[in-house]
Formats: C-alpha cells, structure tokens, sequence
C-alpha cells in the first residue's frame, strides 16, 4: 500500500511551518496501523494541489496493490484533491 499525504496545507515534520500550515502527522499514523497490521505500506512525500502532480502520484501508486489518499478533502471552496477525482 501507498500512502499518499496530499494538500498545502500540511508540511512534512521538523519542517518550518508557514502560515496556516500544520505538520503531516497522519501519513505517520496511518502507516504506523498499516505496519502493526503487518503489511508493509509506503509513505509518499506530501502531494501538492496541482494536477500533474496528482496524475503521477495516483500513476505510481497502480504499481501496489491499494493507494490512500488523505488530506485535501474538506468541503472547503479550496479542495483542490475532491475537485480533481470528480473529473
């Protein structure tokens, strides 16, 4: 499984966070109940919201057998992430 941190509004722990950013603790989480699980999940760097970049995240992620995808997904006016899955 990959794990896919998405949105700009997280940053990658021990990073210096900009304004209204918050640090990327559930990829971490996530993946940690993946391994105690026993199964062996990859954490991918955070996906920004833009398309391109999603399109090669969502391409590297066929290569496993499942692909989780958190952050980015409120009902905000900004949700880059839910705007492009209902293309």
């Amino acid at each position: 499984m990959t794990v896919f941190p998405t949105g700009e509004k997280i940053s990658e722990v021990g990073y210096k966070l900009k304004q209204a950013q918050i640090y990327d603790i559930n990829s971490h989480t996530i993946s940690a109940v993946i391994r105690e699980k026993g199964c062996g999940p990859t954490r991918s760097k955070i996906i920004r919201d833009n398309t391109p970049a999603i399109k090669n995240a969502i391409a590297a992620g066929m290569k496993t057998d499942m692909m989780g995808f958190m952050g980015g997904s409120s009902v905000g006016e900004k949700t880059f992430f839910l705007k492009f899955l209902k293309k």
